[in-house]
């Protein structure tokens, strides 16, 4: 399953730049791993893959929107007011995310007002 997971997440790697984002830092687990999108607006999102992400069986993806300074995250699974739009009620990660989602998930946080 790693592997699959790999080659899933190295998509979302290549295709990263396509959707807007300045900065992209790919990072691996014992379990999986995840790739952190960083936006010019100060928000990041994180995409994960592995053994306890939900979707994971089906090889979906997991994501939470967070925030970041000079592409270090300073807080993550980040829910504030001007997310609300994007993530379900009364959760800080989406779950169950199939790669054509993650485009639009990552539009959306592209073209949120710029917390600079």
């Amino acid at each position: 399953m790693d592997m699959l997971y790999n080659k899933s997440l190295d998509k979302v790697e290549n295709e990263a730049k396509s959707w807007g984002c300045s900065y992209i830092k790919r990072y691996y687990r014992n379990i999986g791993g995840g790739v952190l999108l960083f936006f010019k607006n100060g928000y990041a999102l994180d995409i994960v893959l592995h053994d306890g992400s939900y979707g994971n069986e089906s090889l979906l993806f997991e994501l939470a929107i967070g925030i970041h300074e000079d592409c270090k995250v300073t807080k993550m699974c980040y829910s504030g007011p001007e997310v609300t739009h994007i993530l379900p009620m009364y959760d800080s990660v989406i779950g169950y995310v199939d790669f054509e989602e993650l485009e639009d998930y990552a539009n959306k946080v592209r073209q949120l007002p710029s917390r600079y």
